[in-house]
């Protein structure tokens, strides 16, 4: 899924809860290759550092937009719930008090649905989160190896 269909993905999800599934299965793509990525074993150090920014930059771009995106579905839901606020408020048939609102609003099936999708999203982001300061991490022991390659200190075991 390109950056253009995320766009149109997320137009569609106002409309349509099920139109989350690409975007999330886009966002679970991309983190899958990050075990890979993120290790040292078998890498060259000079290819490792060549790397490091780029993999940190693209880790933190998807994890800037999965931020925009978890934004935008709890506004979807905040918006679900000022519909249906105004729903038990106007058109129910009985009174109710705001408390009694809050929590047949919190059971409503369509508010229920994306509260559980900002669960799910948050997780995903908080994923991407720690990948990130692995990165960091990952830098700073470039860092380390580099400044011990540099004063030549070959023979140290880990």
């Amino acid at each position: 899924m390109q950056t253009l269909d995320i766009v149109e993905a997320l137009n569609a999800l106002k409309s349509n809860i099920k139109a989350l599934g690409p975007i999330m299965k886009y966002y679970e793509d991309q983190i899958a290759e990050v075990k890979s990525e993120i290790s040292l074993r078998s890498k060259r150090l000079d290819g490792a550092i060549i790397d490091q920014s780029a993999l940190m930059y693209r880790y933190d771009q998807l994890r800037i937009e999965v931020k925009k995106v978890r934004e935008l579905v709890k506004l979807i839901a905040e918006e679900k719930y000022g519909a249906l606020w105004k729903f038990y408020t106007e058109k129910y048939s009985r009174e109710l008090s705001p408390k009694d609102k809050d929590q047949y609003i919190k059971h409503d099936a369509k508010y229920v649905a994306f509260a559980q999708l900002l669960c799910e999203i948050d997780e995903l982001y908080d994923h991407y989160d720690v990948v990130v300061k692995a990165f960091q991490s990952r830098g700073y022991a470039l860092n380390n190896l580099t400044r011990l390659y540099a004063n030549n200190v070959n023979d140290i075991m880990l």
